[in-house]
């Protein structure tokens, strides 16, 4: 099916990809306002937390929109009436930090207007550093003492002294802590600010204390049904993890079973004993541990595992349900399977599964003409980071095609346009 200009636009600004800007300036007659738009005020990355804003993408895009000074509006108004959903506004700062640099007089102030919304409760509270970079320790004051007023209004509020390591780190030439020790003996606001920052230093530094985990204590735990930390594995001793592994093939209660699982899918802790003890768990109607025990399998590479594949080789759902079992298990022939298997990932969770499940597999193993299926990925997948290690597979077997590196010259992934100019 060929796709539109407004559609394949609108499915590679989702994705950050550099086609976006090509399609730009290759159809000056097509109107993309309205995506580029959504794109500004809602942070579309598969992942916000990992990917960031990609702010500066956005920008570079929007000055090759056809209205850039009502889209700016756009921005500059939800900005200074965004209450909720973090990432979004979050990302109404950056964009406005950019809008302001390139000479928008009105995004500062909203910028100020919704930072102080900070101070309400009933509003989300949104981290920012944008005024910081835009006004220093002016920038910074005011954050302290928005901050102080929610101190006082939320008693569960915390802060921590990231802040003054921004201002400090852009302006070395002065000491942004002793700046507002000394504003915080006439400000009460900035004193609990500072306060706040001591204390919240007092509690991380009390939990940096000793590991005191052991074999004993997480049994007593798991028989206790209570949450263990994933990474509990790496504080045990062999012989801890050993004696766990053995109580796992013991135990007949689900919740428990989840518990041991969980312990050994934790990508630093090795199961001690073979996978033939492991490869039951997968046929379970439990999901959790269907999940926990495939994660451990997909690093176990075993003859045993692999003929459970061979076994189910025509079975694509059978596959598609157990594809981790390829990650340390894997031949060159069966790429033609997994052409077959990425038709049935149907949305981009899926799609995301699937395709760090193959990122793996192809670091791990030299494939002939990876290109056959990653860029298959490079057109489904919205995650750039993702991505990144896509290009980096490509490039390293001498497979990326010219269309794709045309493109990522305009990635939202700044790693990805460092790579390219290194290889070109």
């Amino acid at each position: 099916m060929t796709l539109s200009i407004e559609q394949k636009f609108k499915r590679s600004i989702k994705a950050g990809t550099g086609e976006a800007l090509l399609l730009l300036k290759n159809n000056s007659d097509v109107n993309l306002d309205p995506y580029i738009v959504e794109a500004c005020t809602n942070n579309l990355a598969y992942d916000p937390q990992c990917e960031g804003t990609r702010a500066e993408y956005l920008y570079e895009i929007l000055t090759l929109a056809k209205n850039r000074v009502a889209i700016e509006n756009e921005i500059i108004k939800q900005l200074i009436e965004a209450d909720s959903d973090y990432w979004n506004t979050q990302l109404l700062f950056e964009v406005g930090e950019i809008i302001d640099r390139n000479g928008n007089e009105n995004a500062k102030a909203a910028i100020y207007h919704r930072y102080s919304k900070n101070i309400n409760v009933d509003s989300e509270f949104v981290e920012t550093e944008v005024l910081v970079n835009l006004d220093g320790i002016k920038g910074l004051e005011f954050c302290a003492e928005i901050q102080g007023k929610r101190v006082k209004a939320d008693p569960d509020y915390w802060t921590d002294d990231w802040l003054l390591e921004v201002c400090g780190d852009l302006h070395p030439e002065i000491n942004p802590t002793e700046i507002l020790h000394a504003k915080a003996v006439e400000n009460e606001f900035i004193r609990a600010y500072l306060d706040n920052i001591a204390e919240t230093h007092n509690i991380r530094s009390k939990n940096k204390s000793k590991n005191n985990w052991t074999y004993q204590t997480v049994s007593n735990l798991i028989d206790k049904g209570k949450n263990l930390p994933i990474i509990v594995g790496k504080w045990l001793t062999e012989e801890e993890l050993l004696k766990l592994a053995n109580d796992l093939l013991d135990e007949i209660e689900e919740k428990k079973i989840e518990s041991y699982l969980r312990i050994f899918s934790y990508s630093k802790v090795k199961f001690p004993l073979k996978s033939i003890n492991i490869i039951p768990f997968t046929k379970s109607t439990n999901a959790i541990i269907r999940h926990f025990a495939l994660r451990i399998l997909s690093r176990i590479e075993d003859e045993e595992i692999r003929n459970i594949i061979e076994t189910n080789y025509h079975d694509l759902k059978y596959l598609n349900n157990n594809f981790e079992l390829f990650t340390s298990n894997f031949e060159k022939k069966d790429i033609d399977v997994f052409l077959k298997i990425i038709e049935m990932q149907k949305d981009e969770d899926s799609i995301h599964w699937f395709e760090g499940i193959v990122i793996e597999i192809f670091e791990k193993n030299k494939v002939e003409r990876p290109s056959k299926i990653l860029n298959k990925l490079y057109k489904l997948g919205n995650c750039s980071i993702c991505r990144k290690y896509i290009v980096n597979i490509l490039i390293s077997q001498n497979d990326l095609s010219e269309k794709i590196l045309e493109e990522l010259k305009y990635d939202c992934e700044p790693d990805i346009r460092e790579i390219v100019f290194n290889n070109i």
